[in-house]
């Protein structure tokens, strides 16, 4: 959830301190880390995206609001890239969806319980 809520700040401009609890706090540290690295390629500031180091309610009373990062608008001639590839993808799923859809009549597929957390297959 605190990668959805980063990540919509993010693409709209807005901005959000969001604190995990003690029992998430590794895994919000990894997260931030994957959405700062993210940020930065895309172009974006380096602190655009930030960890607060603690999990102690008061790290989180005193704001400083730096600066503002406007929001992308999507045009064809800057984001045909990202968009081709985003269409590919969709029309890659839909086509394995639909070899799934078949193939669990047709053929026995065996997956490893270590891997069939996504149930494509319970479809």
């Amino acid at each position: 959830m605190t990668s959805d809520a980063a990540v919509l700040c993010t693409k709209t401009g807005n901005a959000a301190i969001l604190r995990g609890g003690s029992e998430s706090f590794r895994s919000n540290t990894a997260i931030a880390g994957a959405l700062s690295a993210g940020a930065a390629e895309a172009g974006l500031p380096g602190d655009a995206i930030m960890l607060v180091p603690t999990t102690d309610r008061e790290a989180v009373r005193i704001l400083y609001y730096k600066s503002r990062i406007s929001p992308h608008e999507a045009s064809l001639k800057a984001d045909w890239f990202r968009i081709q590839a985003a269409t590919l993808n969709e029309k890659k799923a839909r086509i394995l969806q639909k070899w799934f859809k078949k193939a669990k009549q047709d053929v026995f597929i065996s997956i490893d319980d270590t891997y069939n957390s996504c149930g494509i297959l319970d479809q």
